[in-house]
């Protein structure tokens, strides 16, 4: 019987089987204690690369042990880097967490290459950047076309990552439409902790105002109004 290490797949949540001998399998199916592995090469198009080889683990037995079915593989194995994998599902898992859209891709990369210093050498900066924005963009909600859209929007529970803020311990935004005649003409935000520690100075307040920078999305929505 030959060992096996699991290492993160390309895709989100997806595993790779590795032998000793640096085989790769994929799960094909589990059927009572037993699960049977396929050799990559099964997903090869290319018919003069197809491979035939299968394995077996037992899910019940302790260690990590293989058993490669009788054939085998038709081919040489290539030895693997196992440490970029790890990096690679690290930064994707924080670049695409709640709370964490907007971190810069480039401070979680060097973040994690503190925890996997050797992924490095053959996952650059360069290639997480480009993998990550293709991440971010398939998680981010679709483009509001509304002021009351985006109001109902953001007070959904399912949104709430939306009006917490990232303060530790977080707290929550005052985010409500602003109504005038009937009419959504807006959205006032505030921080509600501010709210609070500063509510006995507030009281002292006579007038007030808003100040602050807008940006929308599309740059020119429908039915947006002033």
């Amino acid at each position: 019987n030959r060992t096996y290490r699991i290492i993160p797949g390309v895709h989100n949540k997806s595993s790779v089987y590795i032998d000793n001998l640096y085989y790769k399998y994929y799960k094909k199916s589990v059927v009572k204690n037993k699960m049977y592995l396929i050799c990559e090469k099964q997903r090869n198009k290319k018919v003069e690369q197809y491979c035939p080889a299968t394995a077996i683990i037992n899910i019940e037995n302790e260690g990590n042990y293989l058993d490669l079915q009788p054939g085998g593989h038709n081919h040489g194995a290539v030895q693997l880097d196992m440490d970029m994998p790890f990096l690679r599902q690290a930064v994707g898992r924080r670049s695409t967490a709640i709370g964490a859209m907007s971190l810069p891709i480039r401070q979680i990369y060097y973040e994690e290459i503190i925890n996997h210093p050797r992924g490095s050498w053959s996952y650059t900066y360069q290639q997480a950047q480009l993998r990550f924005k293709r991440m971010r963009n398939r998680r981010r909600p679709k483009i509001l076309e509304t002021i009351q859209e985006l109001v109902n929007f953001l007070n959904m529970p399912q949104h709430s990552e939306y009006f917490m803020t990232l303060q530790e311990p977080p707290s929550t935004f005052f985010q409500q439409a602003i109504i005038l005649e009937g009419v959504f003409v807006g959205v006032i935000f505030a921080n509600t902790e501010f709210i609070r520690r500063f509510s006995n100075e507030l009281l002292t307040v006579k007038s007030a105002g808003c100040d602050g920078t807008f940006k929308t999305v599309p740059k020119s929505p429908k039915k947006f109004l002033f």
